[in-house]
C-alpha cells in the first residue's frame, strides 16, 4: 500500500497519496459567508473545489456535515457528493431560530474507480462555518376558510413588504374558484419570503399557474398540494376502429373517460392536435408507438366521439385509451431569481410544462412531485421539469415524477441568436425563440463579463470557437445586447434565427445548468425521456427510472436548447423497462445530430447501476470521449443480437470486467 502523508501548510491541512496526481486541500468557503443569516430552511451551501471537478478519474469526493455545535458533537445530517458537485442543499429542514454549523471534508480517491473507492480515514475537513436560520420579520396569516382572492391578497401584501412569512391555516381539502386569475401564488420583485402552505390540498376550478416567482431572492414555498377539476386534458376509451386511410391515418370512435371533461367544454381539447396513445393497464404510453399522436376533426358530444387520427393508426386497438395533451399554462416558475426553494409541493394535474426556471441560480425542488391520481391517464400536460440557462442547475431530490406528457426533466442552455456581426470582436445577440423569461419580459440575456461564449455551427457539427466576454452593453432595444469578445472567433459567423440552415447559434458555457443534481427520486411512466440534459457537471444518483418511453438519460445537441454533456455522473440508479416508444435511443444515449468533427460529449461516468432493458444496446455513446462504465448490473434479452455498448464517432469508451451481463428470455426484454 502507498503510504499516507499528512503535512501542514499555511492554508490548512493537505493530504497526499503517492498514487494520486497532486494533493487534496481542505475545501474553502464560497457562500454564504460565515456567520450570516437566512430565512431559508433548506439553504444552499457552496464551497471551492479541493480537486479537479471531473466525472472520470476524479481524485477526491466530498463529505458534508451539518451540526448543532461547532465541535460537531451533535451532527444533524451527513451526506456525500462527488468531485463534480461543490454545493449542497439539505432535504431535511433546519429549524428557524437556530444556528447551525457546517463543514466539508475532501476525501482522496484511487484513480479510475469512479467514486467507489474512497479512503475515509484520510478525509481533510474544512473549518466549521456557521449559519443562523432566522424567523422572517413580518408574519401574515391566511385563515382556513379564506377565499381564493383573500389568499392572493394576503400573499401580495407579504410580497410587497418582503422579509415575510405567510402561514396558511390547515383546513379540509377544498375547491377554489380563481375566476379570471392567471396565478395563485405570485411572488415577484421581493426577497426573504417564506410561504407555508400548511399542508393544504387545494383544487382549482379553472386553469392557472400555481406558483410564479420572478426577480426575487431567497424564497421558500412549502407544504402544499394542488389539483385541477375539471382536468386540463381529456380522452376516450377506443370502442371502434371506424376506418383506416393512407399514411397511417384513420378514424376512431371512443367513449369519454370517466371523470374527464367533455371535449366541447374547452376549445383546446378539440383543436390542439397533439395526443397520446395509452395502455390503460399501467397506465403509460402504448409500446412501440410514435412519440406523438396527432389528431383533428373531433365530432360528437359527451360521452361518444369520433376522432380523426393522422398517424399511428396501425398501433390503435379497441380498449386503448387516447388522451389529448394541450399546452395551456405553466405549473410552477422561477424566472430571474436567486435561491428559490419548493419543498413538499405536490401536484396531481398540470396544464403545461411543470416546474420551470430560467436564469435562476440556486433553485431547489425537494420532496415534491407530479403524482398521478387513480382513474387518470396523465398527471402533467407536456414536460415535468424544464430548467433553462442557469449558472447553477436545479437541485432536485426525493421526489416522484410520473405520467408527464413529455420528458420528466429537461436541463439545458438555451441558444442565443446572432443579430449582427459588428466586427471580429463585437456581436449583437438576441434571445432565441425558446427563452421565456428573456423573450417575454426583459430581453435580458444570461451573459456577464468573464463568461465564455461558444459559437456553434449546427451544419458543420462543430464549435467554431470560444471567447471570453470583455464587455456587455444593453439591452439596446428590440431585445438586442451588444457583446465585446476578448479574442476573435474564427467564423464564418452567420446571423439569423436558431434552427435555420447555416445559422450560427451562441451558447454561454457559464449558463449551462452546471452542477445539476437529480437524486433519490422516482421517475415513472413518462411519455419520453427521464432526463434530457445539456451542459457541464451533472450528478444523477439513486433514482428509479421505470416504464419510460425513452431513455433514463439522453444528451444530444438541439437547435434551441444546448449542446453536449461534460463531466456527468450516473450512479446507483435502477433503470427498468425504458425506451418503449418507436424511436432510436438507449437506456443512456449521447449523440450529435450532425457528424461532429470531434466528440462533443466528454467525461461521463456510469457506475454501480442496475439496467433491465431491451431490445437493443443498453448504451449508445455517439460523439463521446472518455466514457467509463464500471460495476453495473445489466439484464438483456438472450436472443438480442446487438452489443451492450454501441459507439460511433467516439473515443476511449471503457466497459470493464466489473460489469455483469445477465441473459433473460423475458418477453418484455426481447420486443418492444
Amino acid at each position: 500500500m502507498p503510504r499516507l502523508c499528512v503535512v501542514v501548510s499555511l492554508v490548512g491541512i493537505v493530504v497526499c497519496f503517492t498514487q494520486l496526481a497532486g494533493c487534496i486541500q481542505a475545501p474553502l468557503l464560497a457562500e454564504p459567508a460565515d456567520g450570516t443569516s437566512t430565512v431559508i430552511l433548506h439553504p444552499h451551501l457552496l464551497w471551492q473545489p479541493a480537486c479537479p471537478p471531473t466525472a472520470v478519474n476524479a481524485t477526491c469526493a466530498y463529505t458534508i456535515e451539518i451540526a448543532r455545535d461547532a465541535t460537531f458533537t451533535t451532527v444533524l445530517l451527513s451526506d456525500r457528493l462527488p468531485a463534480v458537485i461543490t454545493r449542497y442543499v439539505p432535504t431535511v429542514r433546519l429549524a428557524a431560530g437556530t444556528t447551525v454549523y457546517w463543514r466539508v471534508g475532501a476525501t482522496p480517491m484511487a484513480p479510475a474507480t469512479g467514486w467507489l473507492a474512497q479512503i475515509d480515514s484520510a478525509t481533510v475537513w474544512s473549518q466549521p462555518w456557521s449559519l443562523h436560520i432566522r424567523h422572517p420579520s413580518n408574519v401574515f396569516h391566511v385563515s382556513s376558510t379564506a377565499s381564493f382572492h383573500d389568499m392572493t391578497d394576503v400573499v401580495a401584501k407579504a410580497v410587497n413588504v418582503g422579509d415575510a412569512l405567510v402561514v396558511f391555516a390547515k383546513g379540509s381539502p377544498r375547491t377554489l374558484n380563481p375566476g379570471s386569475a392567471q396565478v395563485f401564488l405570485n411572488i415577484t420583485g421581493t426577497s426573504d419570503v417564506v410561504v407555508d402552505g400548511g399542508g393544504n390540498f387545494f383544487t382549482f376550478s379553472s386553469y392557472l399557474e400555481f406558483i410564479h416567482v420572478e426577480n426575487s431572492k431567497h424564497v421558500l414555498v412549502m407544504d402544499l398540494e394542488v389539483d385541477f377539476d375539471p382536468l386540463p386534458y381529456t380522452g376516450v376509451t377506443v370502442t371502434e376502429i371506424v376506418s383506416t386511410g393512407a399514411r397511417n391515418s384513420g378514424v376512431i370512435a371512443g367513449r369519454l373517460l370517466q371523470g374527464h371533461p367533455p371535449f366541447e367544454s374547452f376549445p383546446g381539447f378539440e383543436t390542439y392536435g397533439l395526443g397520446m396513445l395509452v395502455d390503460p393497464r399501467f397506465p403509460r404510453d402504448k409500446r412501440n408507438t410514435r412519440e406523438v399522436v396527432t389528431y383533428s376533426n373531433v365530432t360528437g358530444a359527451a360521452p361518444n366521439y369520433k376522432i380523426a387520427i393522422q398517424n399511428n393508426m396501425n398501433n390503435v386497438s379497441v380498449g386503448d385509451v387516447f388522451v389529448t395533451d394541450p399546452r395551456i399554462i405553466r405549473g410552477f416558475s422561477a424566472f430571474g431569481c436567486d435561491e428559490v426553494v419548493f419543498s413538499k409541493i405536490v401536484t396531481h394535474a398540470m396544464s403545461n410544462e411543470g416546474f420551470n426556471s430560467e436564469q435562476t441560480t440556486k433553485h431547489s425542488i425537494l420532496s415534491s412531485g407530479i403524482v398521478l391520481s387513480h382513474g387518470r391517464y396523465l398527471a402533467g400536460n407536456n414536460g415535468g421539469h424544464n430548467h433553462h440557462s442557469m449558472r447553477f442547475g436545479a437541485w432536485v431530490s426525493d421526489g416522484v415524477w410520473e405520467n408527464c406528457g413529455d420528458d420528466a426533466s429537461n436541463f439545458n442552455a438555451l441558444t442565443m441568436d446572432v443579430d449582427k456581426v459588428v466586427s471580429s470582436t463585437e456581436v449583437h445577440l438576441r434571445a432565441g425563440p425558446a427563452q421565456f423569461y428573456s423573450h417575454e419580459q426583459h430581453g435580458k440575456l444570461c451573459i456577464d463579463v468573464g463568461d465564455t461564449l461558444q459559437f456553434w455551427s449546427r451544419d458543420a457539427g462543430k464549435v467554431l470557437g470560444e471567447s471570453q466576454v470583455a464587455a456587455v452593453t444593453g439591452p439596446l432595444g428590440h431585445g438586442i445586447t451588444s457583446v465585446t469578445l476578448a479574442t476573435p472567433v474564427r467564423g464564418p459567423i452567420v446571423p439569423g434565427a436558431a434552427g435555420s440552415p447555416n445559422v450560427t447559434s451562441v451558447y454561454n458555457r457559464n449558463c449551462t445548468n452546471a452542477q445539476f443534481v437529480f437524486r433519490n427520486s422516482i421517475v415513472r411512466n413518462v411519455r419520453r425521456i427521464g432526463i434530457l440534459a445539456h451542459g457541464t457537471r451533472g450528478y444523477i444518483h439513486n433514482n428509479t427510472f421505470q416504464g419510460l418511453g425513452g431513455g433514463a438519460l439522453e444528451g444530444w445537441d438541439d437547435a434551441l436548447e444546448g449542446l453536449f454533456l461534460e463531466d456527468y455522473l450516473f450512479t446507483d440508479n435502477l433503470v427498468n423497462d425504458t425506451n418503449q416508444l418507436d424511436r432510436y435511443a438507449a437506456a443512456i444515449w449521447t449523440n450529435s445530430f450532425r457528424d461532429s468533427v470531434t466528440p462533443g460529449h466528454k467525461r461521463i461516468g456510469v457506475y454501480n447501476n442496475t439496467f433491465a432493458f431491451g431490445p437493443g444496446p443498453t448504451f449508445i455513446f455517439n460523439d463521446a470521449e472518455h466514457v467509463d462504465l464500471a460495476h453495473n448490473s445489466i439484464v438483456r434479452c438472450c436472443t438480442d443480437p446487438t452489443s451492450v455498448v454501441s459507439a460511433e464517432r467516439s473515443l476511449n469508451i471503457r466497459f470493464d470486467a466489473s460489469n455483469t451481463v445477465t441473459q433473460s428470455n423475458d418477453t418484455w426484454l426481447c420486443r418492444k
